[in-house]
């Protein structure tokens, strides 16, 4: 193998795959990539066998091949390059890069050994998706997933496709994010599954706000991102994803309407001044007539008290929740009013927009002495 590269594609399409390798794997060759040079490019796989992404980009190749180099020090061998271009040459499962009067050789692997991507051609169902919809859809529900490996499935987050529609929920058991997005492709039954969380945040790198789409290919027990020369490859979380959404009430008694910079800003100012001594910062909201009232105290530190013009419709509550899970909801809401939804100091509450229907946010209370 022989090829041509700019130390740019070389770098750019190292640190894309490298970021799906494990440094606690038990398969040596699971540390490398993979390299394969045909036309005119360069193929770079890599994986840890639960997440693989594989990338192309252009190069000049002379004479096609593959081999496995160490992931860490290849990168870091072409980061240093000062830049220009860079040969690639193997001989015997080494490889001998080369740019100006510098030469450093690798030691490599046989590429048949490694296990690269599963083939997909035959997926049961192919979805396309906008780019734009489905990177804002990952980053406003993921921050909501369970980091506890005692109930797996929790950690990622659960799909639901029909029609045109998809809805992504993710829940840690104290809060329910959940949001609907609409789909290019037609999906004829309703189908669900669960991506893991850390999966979904490498498509959402690779995601740009752009018109182009993306299609998801979809089998029994994994999936498939794929962009134009970039596919990322996950497999699916086991289990039942718990019906969280049949759980949640139906009607609220206080619809509470402010401005969510205006709401988030006094939660994160009062955080401050939350009681330390907690394994959570408690915050205490009064929602009276017109107006809500955020309060924090800390016996050693302080207190601090915001009112904050509101429209409020029902009863009078007050209320307290973990500021962080409170200011995580609003952070993610992308309008500039909150509606706020309560019942009573002990059941769930809702966050959505005022102006927007397909998102919204559930976070349970917690309990006043």
């Amino acid at each position: 193998m022989i090829f041509n590269i700019s130390q740019e594609n070389f770098i750019y399409g190292l640190q894309t795959v490298s970021r799906s390798i494990s440094t606690r794997t038990t398969l040596p060759i699971l540390t490398g990539i993979l390299l394969e040079a045909h036309k005119d490019e360069l193929r770079l796989t890599a994986t840890d066998l639960e997440i693989g992404i594989e990338m192309t980009v252009p190069a000049k190749v002379k004479e096609p091949g593959a081999i496995v180099l160490p992931a860490r020090q290849l990168l870091e061998i072409v980061r240093r390059i000062p830049g220009g271009d860079i040969e690639l040459q193997t001989e015997n499962l080494k490889a001998v890069i080369t740019w100006g009067e510098s030469i450093f050789k690798l030691n490599g692997n046989d590429p048949l050994e490694y296990p690269g991507i599963p083939e997909m051609s035959n997926s049961q169902i192919n979805i396309e998706f906008n780019q734009t919809l489905l990177r804002e859809l990952i980053n406003q529900i993921i921050f909501a997933v369970s980091h506890d490996d005692t109930r797996p499935i929790l950690t990622g987050v659960n799909f639901s496709v029909s029609n045109n529609a998809l809805t992504a929920i993710a829940t840690d058991g104290s809060r329910i994010a959940t949001k609907t997005v609409s789909v290019i492709t037609n999906v004829t039954e309703k189908t669900s599954f669960v991506i893991p969380a850390k999966s979904l945040q490498e498509v959402q790198r690779i995601l740009v706000p752009d018109t182009n789409s993306i299609i998801l290919k979809l089998d029994k027990n994994q999936v498939q991102f794929s962009l134009s020369n970039i596919t990322v490859f996950t497999r699916l979380l086991e289990g039942q994803y718990p019906e969280v959404l049949r759980l949640l009430p139906t009607e609220y008694l206080t619809k509470t309407v402010l401005s969510t910079t205006d709401f988030q800003s006094a939660c994160e100012r009062a955080s401050l001044l939350a009681d330390s001594r907690q394994t959570f910062r408690l915050l205490k909201l009064n929602i009276a007539k017109n107006n809500v009232t955020v309060i924090a105290n800390d016996p050693e530190m302080g207190s601090a008290e915001e009112k904050l013009s509101a429209t409020v419709e029902g009863e009078e509550i007050t209320i307290g929740f973990n500021a962080k899970y409170l200011i995580d909801g609003l952070k993610n809401l992308a309008d500039e009013e909150v509606v706020f939804e309560t019942i009573d100091g002990s059941s769930p509450a809702r966050l959505k927009s005022a102006n927007v229907s397909n998102f919204f946010y559930v976070v349970l209370p917690v309990r006043l002495s």
